[in-house]
């Protein structure tokens, strides 16, 4: 195969975007089905009493999955994300780190070669 850009690609059913509302949707925890956020209630999402760290990595933990999940030879060559996790004591210390090439004209990704 090769890599497929398409965000329904990678992060499945629980993912939706309106573009007439320009919004992008994300299942929690709490949803029925699709749970791409599995680390996120709706709680810790509402928008004034959540927990924008939560929102972090619930969305860094979905988008390491999402990578990690996709055989080598389907992964893009213009973006990588690693995780590294390390422990003391009863805590868990996670690294996330997202590379891009950019096109430096445009400040986008740049393309992937054909």
């Amino acid at each position: 195969m090769a890599f497929d850009k398409k965000p329904s690609t990678w992060l499945g059913a629980g993912y939706v975007a309106d573009d007439s509302g320009h919004t992008i949707t994300f299942n929690t925890a709490d949803a029925a089905s699709n749970k791409l956020l599995a680390e996120l209630t709706d709680a810790e999402a509402d928008e004034t009493t959540g927990d924008v760290r939560k929102l972090v990595f619930a969305v860094m933990e979905a988008l390491h999955a999402a990578w990690a999940a996709q055989a080598a030879a389907d992964r893009p060559t213009k973006l990588t994300i690693y995780k590294s996790s390390s422990v003391s004591g009863s805590t868990i210390t996670n690294t996330y780190t997202v590379v891009t090439v950019n096109d430096i004209t445009a400040q986008d990704v740049a393309d992937e070669p054909d």
